[in-house]
């Protein structure tokens, strides 16, 4: 494990660190927040999901009118396949983008080493737990040296089989509602609850195909998601060995809503308008 007293030693050595996220949706989110706040971000990515990035640059000085886009973007953005290319042409870029083969490439110690010289810090999302991390996000916590925004312990509670103790559990010490889990055992052609649950409900359930995504079964009741889970089965849109580690919640009616936004600590004080309002509402 990369204890906290060797990460605040880097940190005590950085004197213009960089904003560092794996490409995924909120990537765009957090170089904007960067950009605000007048932080270098350096985005790492794929082949097959740079297109955004470079469709999308975040560009300008803060609070900055931007008249010339294409003057802009050559002033304040740059692309490679080669980190130690990015860290030589440091001065003249505000976002970089770094194209790898595969997410994990960003593990091997040359790039380790290139993200500290950079200054690097490490904004984490989802994706970063998954292609980075590994099992029980092992890769992160033993193998990846560089400084975290957050708890670099926290990230593996979204491993939700892998660890006894996963956001369930947090949130269940903690006190703060969430949906009801309902038991149910594995038998021959399905499931089977244990008790009937005359409520509308949804299993959660690894994906057959997109193994890394969970796939969602509603029903209006018990009876009626054992039904549907047989016939998921078979269709192939589920696995029966993923059954064990699948959850049946009580279905929650409501507006789906995932607001995406760069916090700081600067704007706590702030007021969000009628997202604020609404939680509050919410809450009481």
């Amino acid at each position: 494990m990369i204890s906290f007293e060797e990460i605040r030693e880097i940190v005590k050595r950085y004197k213009n660190p960089v904003g560092v996220v794996l490409g995924s949706h909120s990537a765009l989110d957090a170089m904007g927040g960067l950009r605000n706040f007048g932080f270098k971000g350096l985005i790492y990515t794929t082949k097959q999901r740079a297109e955004i990035y470079l469709r999308e640059p975040r560009i300008g000085k803060p609070e900055e009118i931007i008249e010339d886009l294409p003057s802009t973007v050559k002033r304040d953005f740059y692309v490679s396949n080669d980190l130690k290319d990015i860290i030589r042409k440091k001065d003249r870029w505000m976002e970089a983008v770094l194209i790898l083969d595969r997410y994990d490439e960003i593990l091997k110690p040359e790039n380790i080493d290139c993200l500290l010289e950079l200054e690097g810090i490490q904004i984490p999302n989802r994706a970063f737990a998954v292609y980075v991390g590994g099992e029980k996000c092992e890769k992160i916590e033993k193998n990846f040296p560089v400084p975290i925004l957050g708890s670099r312990t926290l990230l593996k509670i979204e491993n939700r089989e892998e660890v006894e103790k996963n956001y369930y559990w947090y949130l269940e010490q903690a006190g703060i509602p969430h949906p009801k889990a309902f038991e149910y055992e594995v038998v021959k052609d399905g499931i089977r609850f244990k008790e009937e649950v005359n409520q509308p409900l949804v299993l959660k359930i690894p994906h057959a195909a997109r193994r890394l995504e969970r796939g969602f079964i509603f029903a209006a009741n018990s009876q009626s998601l054992e039904e549907k889970v047989r016939k998921e089965i078979e269709a192939g849109n589920i696995l029966y060995e993923d059954l064990k580690d699948g959850r049946a919640e009580e279905y929650v009616p409501g507006v789906t809503a995932n607001f995406n936004f760069f916090y700081s600590p600067l704007y706590a004080e702030e007021d969000w308008g009628e997202i604020e309002k609404y939680i509050d509402t919410i809450k009481s």
